[in-house]
């Protein structure tokens, strides 16, 4: 009863399907479409919640039928909220907006997908930059002690920022410590273009 509760809360809170183009195409950057635009960094970790009650109560009966039932609208939901955080964590790093980064880290950390985090943001901001410093063309026609540079450039400038909106400056832990970009991201990024180059 619990997980059949969760999953309906789970679906009236995300949408079920997303935004189509004109040709009928699912929209490539997976357009956020909660009911409540403003409000949706709140509307995440709310289903960040409800996502993990459903993790649970899924886990205490994983051997009950009615889970087997449940799976593929399991996977659905799982698979709209990664999307939806995807995009929302994304928007919100573009923007700079710390708040909205942190609420999404948060969300990220609630429901297990740190890794889910690391790879968006390798994936929407790191490899880009890395790629046009790390270029066949600039491979061979520059210094490489100059492409490093402009790597640590990157790092200085937009890495930095992302490492800002996650510190905590005050005493005592921090869960958003949890997430590693630097390593996670970057230097597993940098060290994949180099040997594929």
């Amino acid at each position: 009863r619990n997980i059949n509760h969760c999953v309906l809360r789970l679906e009236k809170l995300l949408p079920s399907h997303y935004e189509t183009n004109a040709t009928g195409d699912v929209a490539e950057d997976h357009k956020l479409l909660l009911r409540d635009k403003e409000n949706a960094g709140q509307v995440l970790e709310r289903v960040g919640i409800e996502f993990s009650k459903l993790q649970f109560f899924s886990k205490k009966v994983q051997d009950h039928p009615i889970i087997e039932q449940l799976k593929p609208r399991i996977e659905d939901i799982t698979s709209e909220l990664q999307a939806q955080l995807d995009a929302y964590f994304k928007s919100s790093v573009k923007s700079n907006d710390r708040k909205a980064v942190r609420q999404a880290l948060r969300t990220y950390l609630s429901i297990d997908m740190v890794h889910a985090a690391e790879s968006t943001y390798t994936c929407q901001f790191v490899r880009p930059r890395l790629i046009k410093i790390f270029n066949e063309e600039n491979l061979q026609n520059n210094d490489l002690e100059k492409l490093y540079r402009s790597a640590i450039e990157f790092l200085d400038k937009d890495f930095f920022q992302l490492k800002q909106h996650i510190s905590h400056h005050g005493k005592g832990y921090e869960p958003l410590d949890e997430f590693d970009f630097l390593v996670n991201s970057f230097l597993v990024e940098t060290l994949r273009i180099l040997v594929n180059h």
